[in-house]
């Protein structure tokens, strides 16, 4: 994902909001995507979320459910 998204952002931006983007839980219904603070999950649901679920659903042929979490699973 992190490389596809560099064929819309540069490098330092792919690595310094999803750098450290965990997705611990990939089901049929849903993705869980975890980040280790609030400020990155806003920005990054405030700035590049369409970007990322693009990627989603390239990957998987289909639009899937993301959820947007802290480390601390906080929603």
């Amino acid at each position: 994902i992190r490389e596809m998204l560099k064929a819309s952002y540069s490098e330092t931006t792919v690595n310094t909001w999803f750098g450290d983007v965990k997705l611990p839980e990939i089901t049929a219904n849903n993705i869980i995507l975890t980040t280790p603070s609030m400020m990155k999950k806003n920005i990054i649901v405030a700035k590049y979320k369409d970007a990322f679920e693009g990627c989603i659903r390239d990957i998987f042929s289909e639009d899937m459910p993301v959820l947007y979490m802290t480390a601390e699973r906080d929603e």
